[in-house]
């Protein structure tokens, strides 16, 4: 995307967000995380970037997190509870 005021609004909502944020591609891989990452998870972002989702789960969130990403892949369902 081009620089644009709207595009450089949106940057700084998320660099500054409390929230972490976290984006990966179709392989849940990394491929973006802001700041909060960092508080959050104790990940440094630029550390983050290239590496499977799951390093951000607990060890016990794992297992479920990979069916449940199978099954949004082959039949859509994208809500559920994420206990620990």
């Amino acid at each position: 995307l081009p620089p644009t005021a709207n595009h450089a609004w949106l940057s700084a909502i998320v660099e500054t967000a409390m929230d972490a944020i976290v984006i990966t591609d179709e392989q849940q891989r990394i491929v973006f995380a802001n700041r909060a990452v960092g508080r959050v998870f104790g990940w440094p972002p630029d550390e983050l970037l290239g590496r499977p989702l799951d390093v951000l789960l607990p060890d016990t969130a794992r297992e479920r997190h990979t069916v449940h990403v199978r099954r949004f892949g082959t039949e859509g369902v994208a809500t559920r509870l994420m206990e620990a």
